[in-house]
């Protein structure tokens, strides 16, 4: 029995050594991947061509992404360190590149929602666009341009033009809300149509 006790000692003890040697494998790789989205972000800096709002949104996602899964990686890392009682190492630099990027996602996945909702309106059956739906899009898109203004002539970044031009789109767009709330309405609809 004494034997059978030690040799599954020394194999959890080998099981032991190659779980934490694959933590620190997981560690330096998630510390690579920061490294190489830090250059990602970094490019976002530079991004001001509001025409091309749907591919750098979906860039944006896509970054986006990636910083939640390293957080979620990096988060289950430390929850095995503390079961085998490793000292964590802090990747402090992975939440302050996740709020200086949050300013660029927030602005261009608004940016990207307007293009994208726009053109539907645009190329929809008039009686298909749900004016309610449409406005609150609206408020929502607008409050999201003015934060990101803020933010962004706060910190100096380039961007802010793609937010101000998001914005004046907007209020150009909710001018005529009101009109089309009105001849959306049901009874305008069977009164007025018809003649």
């Amino acid at each position: 029995i004494e034997q059978l006790i030690a040799r599954s000692r020394r194999h959890l003890e080998m099981e032991r050594v190659r779980m934490v040697d694959n933590l620190e494998s997981d560690e330096t790789k998630c510390q690579s991947m920061v490294s190489e989205l830090r250059e990602e972000v970094k490019m976002f800096e530079e991004l001001d061509d509001f025409s091309k709002s749907l591919e750098i949104g979906e860039k944006a996602t896509e970054v986006y992404n990636a910083l939640q899964t390293i957080a979620k990686q990096w988060e289950a890392i430390g929850t095995y360190k503390d079961i085998f009682e490793l000292e964590k190492a802090e990747l402090g630099e992975l939440a302050e590149l996740q709020a200086h990027f949050s300013l660029f996602y927030d602005m261009w996945n608004a940016a990207s929602t307007f293009q994208d909702a726009y053109v539907t309106w645009m190329n929809s059956p008039f009686f298909s666009i749900n004016a309610d739906e449409c406005k609150a899009t609206m408020v929502d898109l607008h409050q999201r341009a003015s934060a990101s203004i803020l933010q962004m002539s706060k910190n100096g970044l380039k961007p802010v033009t793609v937010a101000i031009e998001l914005r004046e789109r907007i209020s150009e767009l909710e001018a005529s809300l009101p009109l089309i709330t009105k001849l959306r309405h049901p009874g305008m609809k069977s009164r007025h149509w018809e003649q």
